[in-house]
């Protein structure tokens, strides 16, 4: 199988307008997955996967990762392989939040929160032989949104990754070099994941409602997660603390592999 990792990460409408030298983490983690396993993926910027010179047709695979701003870049980048491939299409990173992303870029399966975990079971499943696996397979994996006859089906999360099993990861080094200038760029190295800002937005709940529990503002971070009105943690724009759970980091013993 020849996987192509696209990143739309930050290119809103097709075109990043600041960062331009920035090569994040995300699809390198993924792309570290796909290595473990014996697989090669390509990583390309969507600015260069977008071009008329590039060849879809030698790979059999898309996985694209973009922001919910980038929903724009998402589809063309999900059409353009329609036109020249007839291989399955993955959407990950936050875009894959919106439970309407599949409708809304026509691709076949959206990966939401940590896909590490998740990409290893769809690979098990047969995704490792660019084949989609069938609806009975697919309504066990958690994490994940996908269609179904019936139309589209949204799975729970998968649970957060533990401090252990994030550190066993390794992210792709070799992909770097797919995107232009590399020697130059700042590449970013994830040592944490995950947010400490626990607090609910302001203004949510009318005063009435909330029941003053405090969870908001006190406690573990573990305890403080669940509102008893469903209100996520964090940042009102910010889906980190939802899908990435409390901060975890790299030991030092990983970070100087």
């Amino acid at each position: 199988m020849r996987p192509l990792i696209v990143d739309a990460l930050a290119y809103g409408r097709g075109k990043r307008q600041a960062t331009r030298d920035v090569i994040g983490a995300g699809p390198r983690s993924i792309a570290g997955v796909l290595e473990s396993t014996g697989i090669e993926p390509r990583v390309a910027p969507v600015e260069e996967a977008l071009g008329i010179a590039f060849n879809h047709s030698a790979y059999d695979l898309l996985m694209v990762s973009g922001m919910t701003s980038d929903l724009r870049t998402v589809r063309k980048m999900v059409t353009r392989w329609r036109k020249e491939s007839e291989g399955p299409t993955l959407i990950g990173g936050p875009v894959a939040s919106d439970v309407e992303v599949l409708r809304r870029v026509d691709a076949d399966i959206a990966v939401t929160g940590e896909g590490e975990a998740t990409m290893l079971e769809l690979l098990s499943l047969g995704l490792n032989e660019g084949i989609i696996p069938g609806e009975d397979a697919l309504s066990s994996v958690k994490g994940i949104i996908y269609r179904t006859d019936a139309g589209t089906q949204v799975n729970p999360l998968r649970p957060r990754m533990s401090r252990i099993e994030y550190d066993a990861l390794t992210p792709s080094t070799r992909t770097i070099s797919s995107y232009p200038l590399f020697r130059a760029a700042r590449v970013y190295v994830e040592a944490l994941r995950g947010c400490s800002n626990y607090h609910r937005a302001q203004g949510v709940l009318p005063e009435e409602t909330c029941e003053a529990c405090n969870l908001c503002r006190s406690g573990g971070l573990e305890t403080r997660y669940d509102c008893p009105h469903g209100v996520p943690p964090g940042c009102g724009y910010c889906s980190v603390p939802s899908l990435f759970g409390p901060p975890k980091s790299r030991s030092v013993e990983k970070m100087q592999e």
